[in-house]
């Protein structure tokens, strides 16, 4: 699928990764469509930004903690033809600290709500005939680390969930995965715990947002992938 002229909706795409994403496809011509929760200064301050620079930008509000509203919010929206379900948690819980509260909490936002969104969109897409579902994981879904229990769940499921929308909804709708590695490190990392995250990738560094809005771009036009991970973790999961 082209990316100029298309229009794609970005989750939590206000901050961070998902911000990146929303520069790089806005860039090449998309009409971007920024969904926030509740980071609406940087969603309006984005689109104003992107706007100024005589791109298309819209931003959506919606809270993915209620993933029973995902019909109400898809009612809002125009037509989608890309999909990038972005929007996550990722708190830490140890073990002997999960709650039921924390695993229905983590895996509505990363897991229901996207899937849900994915079959609502994915269905609209498949009756105009075409369209692309981008699902963001976790490469720690096949290199686990502790104390992220619910979230690298959740991250499996939606990588679960890749599989079975790629088959359900082909061929004309194509859904993929991208599993980052470490990107945007948390200001309070210590120095310590960073090098050792850089010493366990291949390429003895973490990623830049520009890698995943790179893999995000591939995806969408490329008409022969569909139903697989990208893995973008530096040789992580290998090393």
């Amino acid at each position: 699928m082209k990316i100029e002229g298309s229009r794609v909706l970005i989750t939590g795409g206000a901050r961070r990764v998902g911000r990146t994403i929303v520069e790089h496809l806005a860039a090449l011509g998309a009409h971007v469509f920024i969904h926030y929760n509740s980071s609406e200064t940087e969603a309006n301050s984005l689109v104003e930004a992107l706007r100024c620079r005589g791109y298309q930008a819209d931003c959506v509000q919606a809270d993915f903690d209620q993933p029973e509203r995902i019909e109400e919010f898809v009612s809002t929206l125009p037509p989608i033809d890309v999909l990038v379900n972005n929007a996550s948690i990722f708190p830490r819980t140890p073990l002997k600290e999960v709650t039921l509260a924390q695993w229905r909490n983590i895996l509505d936002v990363n897991l229901t709500a996207p899937v849900l969104l994915a079959v609502r969109l994915g269905a609209m897409m498949k009756t105009r005939g075409a369209g692309v579902i981008i699902n963001l994981t976790d490469c720690g879904v096949h290199r686990p680390y502790p104390n992220y229990l619910p979230y690298l769940v959740s991250k499996g499921g939606l990588e679960t969930a890749t599989l079975v929308l790629a088959q359900e909804l082909a061929p004309q709708v194509r859904v993929a995965a991208i599993a980052p590695g470490t990107v945007l490190p948390p200001p309070e990392i210590s120095p310590a715990i960073l090098d050792a995250i850089k010493n366990r990738s291949l390429l003895r560094r973490v990623g830049h947002p520009q890698d995943i809005a790179g893999a995000v771009a591939f995806v969408i036009e490329n008409e022969f992938v569909t139903g697989c991970t990208l893995t973008i973790d530096g040789g992580t999961t290998i090393s």
